[in-house]
């Protein structure tokens, strides 16, 4: 009787032992997989926010601000993207408030998207658009559509507030919806004359845009990196 007891318990021992080590075992695995989980999510986090980078420029006129210029860059792989919001506020004759939000986005390098959306005093401007679709780019502004003959635009005018164009010798203007040509025109110095009579004179250091002198037939003004 004894003997058919301790059967009896050591077969319950052994199944109870079994079932205990099988829920430790999943436990640890759900465990292992949560932190593990956690891990790449963390990851995830800190690449993305490397890959993230802003500059923003203090416009001045007659030494005195008007407004700003904030330029924010994001990379993940294919895809490049930036966002320029900004915001002036002049008097000539009026006072006029101008804002701004344009987007961009490349992939492998490639500008495959284009947008402006601008207000002045409140009145809002017809969008611009560019999008490459189907091998080319179509260019929208409010209801008018036309086709861009271009075959690969590689750079457009807010890479220069980012990087010296050292190999570039034009960039798509997003606001004029054309190609303007960059001249250089002294040690880190480069010029875009656009056909609406204004040109904007780029000063790099190390590389890097500090500086942004626009002339226009009756202004002038001055983006300087904050």
């Amino acid at each position: 009787m004894l003997l058919i007891v301790l059967q009896i318990a050591s077969g319950r021992f052994q199944y109870w032992n079994r079932i205990l080590k099988e829920w430790y075992h999943k436990k640890s695995v759900y465990y292992f997989k949560t932190l593990l989980i956690l891990l790449i999510g963390l990851l995830i986090c800190s690449v993305s926010k490397a890959q993230q980078s802003q500059v923003k420029f203090n416009i001045l006129k007659n030494d005195k601000s008007i407004g700003t210029i904030v330029i924010e860059k994001k990379e993940y792989s294919p895809y490049t993207d930036y966002e320029v919001f900004s915001r002036i506020e002049v008097s000539f004759i009026k006072k006029f408030r101008v804002n701004a939000t344009e987007k961009f986005r490349y992939k492998n390098d490639q500008l495959i998207f284009s947008s402006v959306n601008r207000s002045i005093n409140e009145n809002q401007k017809a969008i611009k658009e560019l999008v490459f679709k189907k091998g080319s780019y179509l260019i929208t502004e409010g209801d008018s559509r036309r086709i861009f003959e271009y075959p690969k635009i590689t750079s457009n005018l807010v890479l220069l507030y980012f990087s010296e164009p050292k190999d570039i010798n034009s960039v798509y203007c997003d606001n004029l919806q054309m190609m303007v040509d960059i001249q250089k025109t002294g040690e880190n110095q480069y010029r875009i004359d656009f056909p609406n009579g204004v040109s904007n004179l780029f000063h790099y250091q190390d590389g890097r845009c500090i500086q942004v002198d626009v002339h226009g037939t009756f202004f002038k003004a001055r983006l300087h990196k904050i």
